[in-house]
């Protein structure tokens, strides 16, 4: 991670980091995708928008969808229930 990123998650980021192994192919490969998506969603919805309110926002609707609004087909449901304890991971959304 550069250290501009670094910084920007330490100053606004408040929750627990989580620690994985390194080099670890499931978890990089996790990472990797969400790291994807989310710089597409951010410059689909901002262009060159600068602007860390902006950026903030765009980043909390994505992890918003990604953790409660995108059904992960590895765990069975969504993140958000899994991780969070929300729900039993074998229910099914809106049931």
């Amino acid at each position: 991670m550069n250290s501009t990123m670094r910084r920007y998650c330490e100053s606004r980021i408040a929750g627990k980091h989580v620690w994985s192994s390194p080099h670890h192919p499931l978890t990089l490969g996790k990472l990797s995708a969400f790291q994807k998506g989310l710089k597409r969603f951010l410059v689909h919805r901002l262009g060159r928008n600068t602007e860390k309110d902006a950026i903030d926002e765009s980043i909390r609707i994505y992890v918003d969808w990604h953790n409660d609004g995108l059904k992960a087909r590895t765990i069975g449901c969504y993140p958000g229930e899994r991780y969070s304890d929300k729900g039993d991971p074998d229910s099914t959304r809106g049931s």
